[in-house]
């Protein structure tokens, strides 16, 4: 036998290669499932509303969109008739809580009769909560009115958050 010849393995060898290639398998493994994890998260329901370019829906679109944000948050949603509604586009249920939503896909800033009309809206639907839902803004008698009937206002900042759960769980 050569010893110290470079093609000829000893018993030390061998077992250390075998640690190593353990080592390595193992780490490939874990990396394997965080990437189909992450595959999951990117290709989830949430990750594909935040994607979309909810600035530019306007009418039912944006209505649509809102569907389907309640909808990933586990609500059960409900479009009331285009005509007739009674200032309530949605109703959102979870549980014992019933929302009342009114949606305004617009450019333009949302006044005070949306607040009005979706808190007359929430007692004729018999819901605990309202909101008016924005991809704009409100003006400043929208938000004073919101605070005297604690109608949620959420504007096209908060999108993302309600998208996420934060704003309604």
């Amino acid at each position: 036998i050569l010893a110290g010849c470079p093609n000829q393995n000893s018993p030390t060898d061998s077992a250390e290669e075998a640690k190593l290639l353990k080592v390595i398998q193992n780490r490939y493994e874990r990396a394997r499932q965080e990437r189909e994890r992450l595959e999951l998260i990117f290709n989830s329901r949430r990750s594909e509303l935040l994607r979309t370019n909810w600035k530019q829906l306007r009418g039912i679109e944006f209505e649509r969109f809102l569907i389907s944000v309640f909808e990933s948050l586990g609500y059960a949603v409900n479009a009331t008739p285009i005509s007739g509604d009674h200032g309530v586009d949605l109703i959102a249920v979870k549980g014992a809580t019933r929302i009342a939503v009114q949606a305004k896909g617009w450019t333009n800033k949302v006044g005070n009769s949306a607040v009005q009309e979706v808190y007359s809206g929430m007692a004729f639907y018999n819901c605990t909560e309202c909101t008016v839902i924005t991809n704009s803004t409100y003006t400043c008698n929208a938000r004073a009115i919101s605070a005297a009937t604690k109608c949620r206002l959420i504007d096209a900042s908060q999108i993302k958050g309600l998208i996420l759960g934060r704003i309604f769980p």
